[in-house]
């Protein structure tokens, strides 16, 4: 009997242990059908809802050299509910309190009533109709930080993405703080069209700031892919911040004095570049093309247009003749009283002046075609001799591009007398004595006068100085020689006399300074001169050179494309110069230095930008006897510091857009926002050196963050 029981007791534990066997073989055959056999099959399937999917990191920023921020990445957020996700019991205790908050803060004009009509409606539609679309809902497209934080906390969003339905989605957008200044320059992302190149710095730099790249759980609804889990208040990976050579106070003033030219003169379009002689740095760039009944940064034109240069390209060619060792700056050539033919081309200066027997250096100060092209014809006019002068360009950086780090510059066009033999004339190489039949930009037009300056040293232009990370540099640029010497000392010495003359009595005798020296050379470049209709001429007018002469710290180029009435470089080009140079000497207390003298009051009082009340200004530079022009009777000014005086101009203001309050201090920045009805951020301490939203921002209840330096 016992045997028995015992027997049937064992019957049942084999009975369980093969019935267990069978279930394991099962789930084992299971397992490998499904991940082996039908593996890609199932994981095509979970692709089509859920998946991982790569995100950009944080955007690094773009920073002046003395530290303004140029470009960040400003956060948004698109909010939107899955009005399905909730249990019935939530959807129906919160549904009427959350339609009351989104009546308020969602983007779109319905009341209580119709939030919650809407969304009801939309979570039967998928439980009772099956309607996929139906859960996805758009609430906010561009939510702030501030409002993202409200949505958090609203009833039945609160319960987050599984409980509630809240679907958030972190954006960003790039953003200029001082809009068109050096615009173009910086560059733009373009994030999102790989159709478009990004250009300037955004697109040099582009790994750098991009950083390295993301990935999020993401989950199909309604056929759009949202995070299947909510990271926005997650650590982002971010991408490096880039520090630009650009100097904020010098940009500042070359953009207001090139477009202040232009519009004088109706310019198509301008350009100015400012350089550091000893190390290349580039401290003020500025691209101007009128379009609108303004002038806008369009295009990179002092990095990227190719152009016949016309006269400034005569330092050139003088530099050549001295280096070949046959001529001397007092040797005499015939200037045939303004007028010469050269084979079946007749040659003009600018004026017929009468004038014969004169010496190089005095051809090169008047600035005469006749005479520089005659002595460059004379020495390098066979195509045997041309290849010499050639070589002479290739030494001074003219025929290769000048390795500036930034994408868009083109390679010079110089010809070759045996590789261009079917474009080489008899005409050829007096013509390109005085800037044409090749074409250069007009940055590898300034960067052979920065090399003069420099003393013979030719540097790669630079518009990066380091890369940081988390604060902390992890990579320095250094300045890069190219050629540590263009041309023999004595020969550079000699034309950086001869550059001085024609400020002190040539073609641009009209910038003479008694404060400090200038050395350079005017171009007016004729654009159409093989066209039929001599009335209707254009032409580019440029200065390019160097200050101060005696011991230069800044080389600069200003080009005005097609300026009507005076077109002349030394009346439309050389005034720019001479102003931002006059400029540059309020702002910059080692020009004085570099000319043996003392720090002015205004060089002491004014360094950055500054804007405030008028009637404070006016007391504070009366106190110290500083002499200043008041241009205005408004309350609010800017400073506009220059050489001898300051000039108090108006920082216009009106009530429909966001002010600029660069440069205020706390007290006047406040005191006028907060009168326009905007809350305000501080942070820092000092002076308002950048501000959230941009200046010219249609103006609304919105809240501006003011950055202080």
């Amino acid at each position: 009997m016992e045997m028995n029981k015992k027997n049937e007791l064992l019957i049942r534990v084999y009975l369980v242990l093969f019935f267990f066997v069978i279930l394991s073989l099962v789930i084992m055959w299971r397992a490998f059908r499904v991940s082996i056999l039908e593996g890609k099959e199932w994981r095509d399937k979970g692709g089509d809802y859920v998946k991982w999917m790569p995100i950009d990191s944080e955007r690094g920023s773009i920073y002046s050299h003395d530290g303004s921020l140029l470009a960040t990445s400003v956060q948004f957020f698109e909010i939107r509910i899955d009005p399905a996700a909730a249990s019935d019991h939530d959807f129906k205790s919160d549904i009427d309190s959350l339609s009351i908050f989104l009546e308020t803060y969602a983007d779109f004009n319905r009341s209580r009533y119709q939030w919650k009509t809407y969304l009801s409606q939309k979570r039967d539609g998928y439980f009772l109709r099956g309607e996929k679309g139906s859960r996805n809902i758009l609430l906010a497209k561009k939510a702030d930080h501030d409002l993202y934080r409200k949505f958090r906390q609203f009833p039945l969003l609160r319960r987050g993405s599984n409980g509630g339905g809240l679907i958030i989605n972190r954006l960003s957008r790039r953003t200029k703080p001082f809009r068109e200044l050096a615009s173009r320059t910086i560059g733009l992302d373009r994030a999102g069209n790989d159709e478009l190149q990004k250009i300037g710095i955004e697109g040099y730099y582009d790994d750098v700031l991009s950083g390295d790249e993301s990935k999020q759980l993401m989950k199909k609804i309604s056929g759009v892919w949202v995070p299947a889990q909510d990271l926005v208040d997650s650590e982002m990976k971010r991408g490096d911040d880039v520090i630009s050579t650009i100097d904020m106070p010098i940009q500042d003033v070359v953009h207001h004095e090139l477009t202040k030219a232009a519009k004088k003169y109706r310019a198509s379009s301008a350009c100015a570049v400012v350089m550091e002689v000893k190390t290349g740095k580039i401290r003020a760039i500025s691209n101007i093309k009128k379009r609108n009944g303004g002038y806008e940064e369009r295009y990179n034109y002092a990095i990227g247009r190719l152009g016949e240069p016309g006269s400034t390209f005569k330092l050139a060619s003088v530099l050549a003749l001295l280096e070949s060792g046959k001529v001397g700056l007092q040797q005499e050539v015939d200037l045939e009283g303004g007028k010469k033919q050269f084979h079946d081309q007749w040659m003009e200066d600018s004026h017929i002046h009468g004038r014969r027997s004169e010496t190089l250096e005095e051809a090169f100060v008047i600035s005469s075609n006749v005479g520089i092209a005659s002595m460059t014809d004379r020495y390098f006019g066979s195509k045997s001799k041309a290849k010499e002068f050639i070589a002479y360009l290739e030494s001074f950086g003219l025929k290769e591009k000048t390795g500036i780090n930034i994408i868009g510059e083109p390679t010079p066009y110089v010809k070759d007398p045996e590789k261009n033999s079917s474009e080489w004339y008899g005409t050829t190489i007096p013509w390109m004595a005085h800037g044409y039949e090749l074409m250069v930009t007009p940055l590898q037009v300034l960067n052979f006068y920065n090399a003069v300056a420099n003393n013979g040293k030719l540097m790669r232009p630079m518009m990066v100085d380091k890369i940081v990370r988390d604060g902390k540099v992890i990579k320095k640029i250094d300045p890069e020689t190219l050629n540590h010497q263009i041309a023999a000392q004595h020969n550079i010495d000699q034309v950086k006399q001869m550059m001085e003359k024609v400020v002190l009595y040539g073609t641009a005798k009209n910038i003479k300074s008694d404060k400090y020296n200038i050395a350079g050379k005017t171009g007016t470049a004729s654009v159409n001169y093989n066209s039929v209709d001599k009335k209707n001429k254009k032409h580019n007018a440029s200065f390019a050179g160097y200050f101060p002469a005696e011991n230069p710290l800044y080389s600069m180029i200003i080009v005005l494309y097609e300026p009507k009435g005076e077109y002349y470089g030394s009346a439309v080009a050389a005034p720019v110069f001479k102003s931002i140079a006059d400029q540059c000497y309020a702002i910059k207390p080692e020009l004085y230095e570099a000319i043996g003298g003392g720090e002015s009051i205004a060089s002491m009082s004014i360094n950055k930008k500054e804007a405030g009340y008028s009637n404070d200004f006016e007391t504070v530079l009366a106190y110290v006897d500083v002499d200043f022009q008041k241009r205005t009777d408004r309350p609010w000014v800017s400073l506009l510091p220059g050489i001898s005086r300051i000039a108090i101009e108006e920082n216009k203001m009106t009530p429909e857009v966001v002010p600029d309050v660069t440069g205020m201090g706390i007290r006047d920045a406040v005191y006028v926002l907060e009168n326009l009805g905007m809350d305000v951020g501080l942070s820092g301490v000092g002076k308002v050196h950048s501000q959230s939203v941009l200046p010219g921002t249609k103006l609304s209840d919105q809240r501006i963050e003011l950055y202080l330096n």
